[in-house]
């Protein structure tokens, strides 16, 4: 796990800086250690592990960056900021919806519509207009739905998104419009929370809540152990912001479901009444 290196990484660094030594050359020194693979994965680029570690790298105050490592080292982030994996199962379902969805109204307009039209006319009856509407705007109904469907997928993968933590998603547009009004709120309280060791070395980096931030530094200037207090609230948030994913996921999965039994509705009216009349017919 990502996590689990990085603060395994700020953890040795802290322990084993030395005197004339900075804190990027330990980190440095730290990242080519043959043991620290046992802690995990190299954090992918721009992902949050790897951004901490950049911008503790750039601290120009060593004394202020081994006060960030030091608090980096005795946190640990590991179950509060990992993807559930009922956020994982629904994506997967919906992917698997869009494809035989797509290939299911494919195979009924190129195979089984054209037959059915051609054996009314060899019967020379009239077709249905329920089925003659059906096949004169087929493409825009499957369009629709198509359009929908990839609507939903596009919102789901954002939501999987959200926990790589990369702090630049709050400026999408799915984020900010088509996401529950908690799940920004929580997504962005997770994130100062996480950057709060960073707050007085850089920038806001644009978050705009600053209510954690001087919550925490006042508990640190009373000397009460910050970590503990930073660890709660990613706890709490990190909680929330599962909950609300999936609440949000399990709404989508119900409007996909009722898509779908109108698309099969209206796939049934016009395959099988021609059946029937068929049958009547003959």
């Amino acid at each position: 796990m990502a996590w689990d290196r990085f603060h395994f990484i700020c953890r040795r660094s802290h322990h084993s800086l030395q005197a004339k030594e900075s804190v990027d050359e330990c980190l440095t020194r730290v990242e080519s250690e043959p043991g620290v693979h046992l802690y995990g994965e190299q954090p992918e680029p721009g992902s949050l592990p790897d951004l901490l570690l950049a911008e503790i790298k750039d601290i120009e105050n060593q004394q202020a960056a081994a006060r960030v490592i030091g608090l980096y080292g005795g946190l640990d982030f590991t179950s509060q900021l990992n993807e559930p994996m009922q956020l994982k199962r629904v994506i997967a379902y919906l992917s698997c919806v869009v494809v035989v969805f797509f290939l299911v109204s494919c195979l009924y307009q190129l195979k089984v519509a054209p037959t059915f039209l051609e054996t009314y006319r060899t019967f020379e009856l009239d077709i249905p207009i329920h089925v003659l509407w059906y096949q004169d705007y087929w493409l825009m109904f499957s369009v629709v739905i198509f359009v929908l469907l990839l609507l939903a997928l596009k919102v789901g993968f954002e939501l999987k998104r959200l926990f790589q933590f990369a702090d630049t998603h709050f400026e999408s547009f799915i984020f900010n419009r088509l996401t529950l009004p908690g799940i920004r709120t929580a997504y962005l309280n997770i994130l100062e929370a996480v950057f709060y060791p960073l707050s007085d070395t850089s920038e806001q980096r644009g978050i705009p809540s600053y209510l954690i931030t001087e919550h925490l530094r006042a508990m640190e200037r009373s000397g009460m152990d910050v970590t503990q207090e930073i660890q709660s609230i990613i706890q709490r948030e990190g909680r929330a912001l599962t909950v609300l994913c999936e609440r949000q996921m399990r709404i989508i999965s119900a409007s996909i479901a009722i898509i779908i039994i109108a698309a099969i509705f209206f796939f049934l009216i016009s395959a099988y009444s021609p059946i029937f009349i068929l049958g009547e017919t003959i």
